[in-house]
């Protein structure tokens, strides 16, 4: 595998890597990109939003790094798939949209009953605001995601639990692509840990 598989792997696939936020054999500052470069050796990358970088990969193997771009290449594809799937979906469901209410509130009903308080990670929605929660850590979105330095209620976590996934029309405003993320495993060739994330990863946004 090389950089130029990936370049006609994208092309013959009508994949814009550009639009997609991925900089294939350049090494940049720009803020949330995913790259690849080669400068003495290979090194696989994401920028933060303050431009700053995590590195997945740092080695010889320029086949073992191309995969690792190949890899969240395939995932951003299969994530916009999902949400264009789920988008049509929701207009074939419009006319089941009274059994679908009165089965969620009958669910969350029932859950109440049933569950402890359970503090999950993953998005929450109160009314037009958006939350994502992080090893018990609350952040908001307002255009970009900050800590939210607020402690909340048992009750916040039941009532507004949205799910592990939330349809921003961007898919980059997703708290993934956030500074703040941290999941995600570290493919150093060294075998070092480093403080970053990965969804295989899935990389898990």
């Amino acid at each position: 595998m090389t950089i130029q598989d990936i370049i006609e792997y994208a092309q013959e696939n009508n994949f814009n890597l550009e639009g997609m936020r991925f900089k294939i054999g350049e090494n940049t500052d720009e803020p949330r990109y995913f790259g690849i470069y080669f400068d003495q050796q290979w090194y696989v990358y994401r920028t933060k939003s303050d431009g700053s970088k995590v590195f997945y990969y740092e080695g010889n193997s320029e086949d073992e790094a191309c995969n690792i771009v190949l890899d969240h290449i395939d995932e951003q594809i299969d994530r916009r798939e999902i949400a264009t799937t789920n988008h049509i979906r929701k207009n074939k469901r419009r006319t089941l949209l009274v059994i679908v209410v009165i089965m969620i509130i009958a669910g969350v009903v029932l859950y109440k009953a049933l569950q402890k308080p359970v503090h999950h990670d993953g998005y929450y929605v109160d009314g037009d605001q958006i939350y994502y929660v992080q090893d018990h850590e609350i952040y908001y979105f307002n255009q970009s995601w900050f800590p939210l330095n607020q402690v909340v209620s048992d009750e916040w976590y039941q009532d507004y639990y949205y799910g592990s996934n939330y349809e921003f029309e961007n898919i980059e405003d997703e708290f993934y692509y956030s500074s703040y993320y941290d999941g995600d495993d570290v493919y150093y060739d060294s075998g070092e840990e480093d403080d970053y994330d990965s969804n295989n990863e899935n990389t898990g946004e």
